[in-house]
């Protein structure tokens, strides 16, 4: 079934798709966090869930390579997800918003995409890749496990607020030994 996909370059005609998907993970995410942790969104964030969102989305959701990728998930013509990777300060990379909706998870495409997003690190000499996962994303850090990730202390770089990293799990592949 991933061969039925198509993962798409990330430009400006889709905005509003890219936003529409990201709406639907942090409506996700923030549930989790509000109803496991106790932490209101607007405590954790500083502001609305959608003023984050689209803060967010400039800083995280381009594609300009070899700095960001970021890829949508298409079949047919519906997109369903997406993900990317972004260049740290300190040369690292790291995995963004690897999101596809429900009835769309199980099926492999999400270690499609990673499987190719890590090949790109790969490509441009990356020494080490970072993620951050929620306690609730139990499939995520099992798929993360089966590809090499690890656990490891917090990143520079890390978009995850100082309130929620104490919750939060932080993986990381050493690419130095291929």
């Amino acid at each position: 079934m991933p061969d039925q996909f198509q993962f798409v370059a990330a430009a400006a005609q889709h905005q509003s798709v890219i936003l529409q998907l990201q709406r639907d993970y942090f409506a996700w995410v923030m549930h989790h966090i509000e109803s496991d942790l106790g932490i209101r969104p607007t405590d954790l964030l500083g502001m609305t869930v959608d003023a984050y969102v689209q803060q967010m989305q400039k800083e995280l959701c381009v594609h300009t390579p070899p700095e960001h990728w970021f890829y949508l998930i298409r079949h047919g013509d519906q997109f369903i997800g997406n993900g990317g990777m972004r260049r740290l300060p300190n040369g690292d990379f790291e995995i963004k918003r690897v999101y596809l909706q429900s009835t769309w998870r199980g099926k492999g495409i999400a270690a499609r995409l990673l499987r190719d997003l890590i090949q790109q690190a790969r490509q441009q000499d990356a020494r080490r890749i970072c993620l951050d996962t929620g306690p609730f994303m139990h499939s995520a850090q099992s798929l993360y496990r089966h590809l090499g990730f690890q656990p490891c202390a917090a990143y520079p770089g890390s978009e995850v607020p100082s309130m929620l990293a104490p919750h939060w799990m932080f993986m990381q592949l050493d690419c130095s030994s291929r």
